[in-house]
């Protein structure tokens, strides 16, 4: 065993990692540029749920090898201002003209989504019972999601800072490839 106390406090020190007990970093800034305040949780905005889409209204999001239809309402997308959740209103049409709708909100800092309320053929909304936020994932019906995540969305782990970019975007989408969107 080490006798010397230079030796063993050497040892010990090379052996346990350091630990810094500053409070130099408690108020950090994430990459949204969004302060952390120690004990302040995250809390989503108030939420009003937009009309049902008009025809009229709707950009279509185009996902390459996908048997529906993918429309977003552009007046039903918004940017929480305290929150940093991008909502819109999506329209999903079966080939055989069945249409879903689901109003939901995007958080880019977690890749994590969550329906507010829905319609199936019907324009009527109903209020969802799982009100939890979900992980992105995309596969079958559902990887729109991962495509507004990936390239209409979110910027670098970030929202857009204005709904207007968002449309935009939709509007005027970047350069996909069979390879840009997982099939």
């Amino acid at each position: 065993m080490l006798k010397n106390p230079l030796l063993l406090s050497i040892f010990v020190l090379s052996v346990f990692p350091m630990f810094s007990f500053s409070d130099e970093n408690d108020n950090a800034i994430d990459n949204q540029g969004i302060e952390f305040v120690p004990g302040k949780k995250w809390q989503e905005e108030t939420l009003t749920i937009p009309s049902y889409p008009k025809k009229k209204n709707l950009i279509k999001l185009e996902l390459p090898h996908s048997r529906y239809k993918y429309f977003i309402d552009k007046k039903s997308i918004s940017v929480g201002k305290s929150d940093q959740v991008a909502r819109y209103t999506v329209v999903i049409q079966s080939s055989s003209g069945t249409k879903n709708v689901f109003y939901e909100g995007i958080r880019c800092s977690t890749k994590e989504y969550r329906t507010y309320v829905f319609a199936i053929n019907s324009k009527k909304f109903q209020s969802m019972n799982d009100k939890r936020w979900k992980n992105i994932r995309g596969a079958g019906a559902y990887k729109y999601r991962l495509s507004l995540f990936e390239f209409y969305v979110c910027h670098n782990s970030s929202v857009r800072r204005k709904a207007s970019e968002i449309v935009q975007t939709l509007i005027h989408p970047p350069e996909l490839n069979e390879t840009s969107i997982i099939n």
